[in-house]
């Protein structure tokens, strides 16, 4: 048994200079290690107080060398008590194998020596390199009588050692099974009923998902470590440390370990994966008349409002259909308890419609909301596009602000935009009503600025789908894209930057009334109650009360402002695929030919065409006349297109579309489509009753 002793003992015991003894120990303890070797000799040292209080530190030596094998378990994080006592004593223990070796090989000797030394020798413990055989010279009798004293100690601590070690690997019914290291089981019984045992074992691997899999063999492969650090003579606790130092998370203890090793070798490798909670998924004490009739009901009622205390007790109602001499009566006067609880009822309904979600969204929301909501993902489309003006995409949107028109009144105007897929590229509109005289302008607007497009997609608005648009897209031999129903991912690149812009300028303008109804109900209560008004002064409906409402020509400018910020924007896009280049950026780089429209070509087709005669002075127009600027033959066909911003002003064509000239009327105001549209309607609507008073 090893012990301290001064490092003055040790240098005489083995021969070494003290003070070099010394050095080499306080130069290891500077660089924060216990071991030190000096000359062949590896050492582990400390410093202890010395007695009294200036006394300072006393140097101490283990008094016995280290092996190699000692070295590499302390480098490893082995306890070092461990290393220099149960270790110590294998190494003194193989020291002592060796003498006996040496000594068996003497002629006059060679009988004497038992045999079940050999078993001692091959035990699984870590032998040193650095091993001493005992001297062997002098008398032999006595060294014979010396070794086998040695041998008996040796045998009985041994015995203790590997006692659990042994124990471990008997199997229950006494057989040889050889155990597979990467088997789904680990030891098969042999009793009655072994093979139905495995098999169930086998069935029971498969089952287990891949993370529990995976947690099984981790938690294997730490019992497999346990039973070798144990036959080793590592104590548990020791074990315990230097697991939970391999992985914080582990937090290992011994409870837990004894049980993986009792499930390990009841059930198998399948038994150390976790498997709490997960019994009661998928399962329900319903019975299956009770399950059927409660999809059943579902599906009628899940379409509105589903009251589940409502469908429990919709069942008891039919109870008696399928449960024999079950009154509902009795259920209602308490004389009898109910079938089943509410609880019960609704974690199957819960745990049904989370298995079935496409079924669950079809009832609740209706086809069309199903194709939108279940619909696969898109990816990035701009992907599919090299080049701008391949693509572009066109919405509408309701802007988050109210606005005053020319007369003061309170509108809230929609925003119009139109997107280059490729590039990102933006331009908006601002219209009081989005309609097909709000797309032509802003068709201009975008053909103006970008050039004319191979192709255009929308959705199935009435605006997009009227005669001025189709006539535009087909007079210019632009490819009319049409999105399908429901499907806001088929204009991903428009929607998402209506979602930019208004998330961002149009919440800075002081009517903003937010993005959903609970955030405008947030915003208008803000307003005291005794402030809130119905109407204006002027006898207008107002659409908010909040104060200091821009107007509809200082939003239009707030929001060209926002786009061509978002146009030249880099920053935002730092960390995006664009990797730092805004839209502009994309569009500059691009080697692309751009095809212009003139304003000439646009008139023919953004207007539905009215075939004309000449006459002497103007050209008649039901209540319009309008006199060109140039001379025109009298009596010639001419096609008339009024500008839509003007009604004062005409753009005249010849039959095979040639612009000719512009014609006025002098006499009429400035009035548009929307304008001329709306006093029509107006002297087409019945004249008022007059109403005679009573005499």
């Amino acid at each position: 048994m090893g012990q301290w002793i001064s490092s003055k003992e040790f240098a005489e015991s083995f021969n070494v200079n003290k003070k070099s003894l010394e050095k080499a120990c306080f130069r290891a303890n500077q660089s924060g290690k216990k071991i030190c070797s000096i000359r062949p000799i590896i050492i582990n040292f400390t410093y202890t107080n010395g007695i009294g209080g200036n006394a300072g530190k006393i140097l101490q030596i283990w008094n016995i060398p280290l092996s190699t094998k000692q070295v590499e378990a302390i480098e490893k994080g082995y306890p070092i008590k461990y290393v220099l006592e149960e270790m110590g004593e294998i190494v003194e223990t193989a020291r002592v194998n060796e003498s006996m070796k040496s000594f068996k090989q003497s002629p006059s000797n060679e009988e004497v020596v038992e045999s079940n030394n050999d078993e001692v020798a091959q035990s699984n413990v870590m032998e040193s390199k650095d091993s001493i055989t005992l001297d062997c010279k002098g008398d032999k009798d006595e060294t014979y009588k010396t070794l086998k004293q040695d041998e008996a100690e040796i045998k009985q601590n041994k015995t203790e050692i590997l006692h659990h070690r042994r124990t471990n690997h008997i199997s229950k019914c006494d057989c040889n099974t050889a155990s597979r290291s990467d088997s789904s089981i680990h030891r098969d019984d042999c009793s009655n009923g072994g093979v139905e045992i495995k098999e169930n074992k086998e069935r029971e691997w498969i089952a287990l998902s891949a993370k529990e899999k995976a947690q099984a063999k981790h938690r294997e492969k730490i019992l497999m470590d346990y039973e070798s650090a144990k036959a080793s003579g590592i104590r548990v606790a020791d074990f315990l440390v230097l697991k939970n130092r391999e992985n914080s998370t582990l937090k290992l203890t011994q409870g837990k370990l004894f049980d993986w090793a009792r499930k390990y070798k009841t059930q198998g490798l399948s038994g150390l994966s976790d498997k709490r909670g997960v019994a009661k998924i998928g399962t329900t004490s319903l019975p299956v008349w009770v399950q059927e009739e409660a999809i059943k009901m579902w599906r009628v009622m899940g379409s509105g409002y589903l009251n589940k205390m409502q469908l429990w007790r919709e069942l008891h109602i039919i109870a008696h259909l399928y449960v024999e001499g079950y009154s509902y009566e009795k259920f209602l006067k308490c004389e009898i308890p109910p079938l089943f609880s509410p609880n019960t009822l609704n974690r199957f309904l819960d745990s049904y419609l989370k298995a079935n979600s496409l079924e669950y969204t079809l009832i609740t929301y209706g086809t069309d909301k199903t194709d939108s909501y279940k619909e696969p993902a898109y990816g990035m489309q701009r992907d599919l596009y090299t080049l701008p003006n391949q693509l572009w995409q066109i919405d509408s949107s309701p802007l988050d602000a109210i606005v005053l028109d020319n007369d003061g009144k309170q509108i809230r105007p929609s925003i119009l935009s139109v997107i280059d897929v490729y590039s990102g590229r933006n331009v908006a509109y601002l219209s009081e009503r989005s309609d097909s005289n709000a797309v032509i302008r802003l068709m201009w607007k975008a053909f103006e600025s970008m050039g004319k497009p191979q192709a255009i997609q929308f959705d199935n608005g009435k605006d997009y789908l009227s005669n001025k648009v189709q006539g535009l897209l087909d007079g210019l031999n632009i490819v009319f894209v049409r999105s399908a129903a429901y499907k806001g991912k088929a204009k991903a690149v428009v929607e998402r930057r209506f979602r930019t812009i208004q998330s961002s300028y149009i919440t800075a303008i002081t009517s903003y009334i937010g993005r959903n109804t609970s955030e405008r109900v947030a915003i208008e209560f803000q307003t005291p109650k005794k402030e809130r008004k119905s109407k204006d002064a002027l006898g207008n409906p107002l659409k908010t009360q909040q104060k200091h409402i821009i107007t509809f020509e200082a939003a239009q400018i707030l929001l060209d402002e926002a786009v061509e910020f978002w146009n030249i924007d880099r920053v935002s896009r730092r960390w995006s695929k664009a990797r730092g280049k805004s839209p502009m950026d994309l569009w500059s780089e691009a080697n692309f030919k751009r095809v212009n429209v003139p304003y000439t070509q646009f008139l023919l087709y953004a207007e539905e065409g009215k075939a004309r005669i000449m006459g002497k002075k103007h050209i008649e127009m039901h209540p319009f006349e309008y006199v060109p600027t140039k001379c025109i033959e009298v009596g010639s066909k001419v096609l008339v297109r009024v500008n839509i911003n003007d009604s004062s002003e005409a753009f005249i064509f010849s039959q095979k579309g040639e612009f000719l000239c512009i014609a006025h009327d002098r006499r009429a105001n400035s009035l548009t489509q929307e304008e001329i549209k709306t006093i029509s309607k107006e002297c087409e609507s019945p004249p008022l009753k007059k109403w005679k008073l009573p005499n």
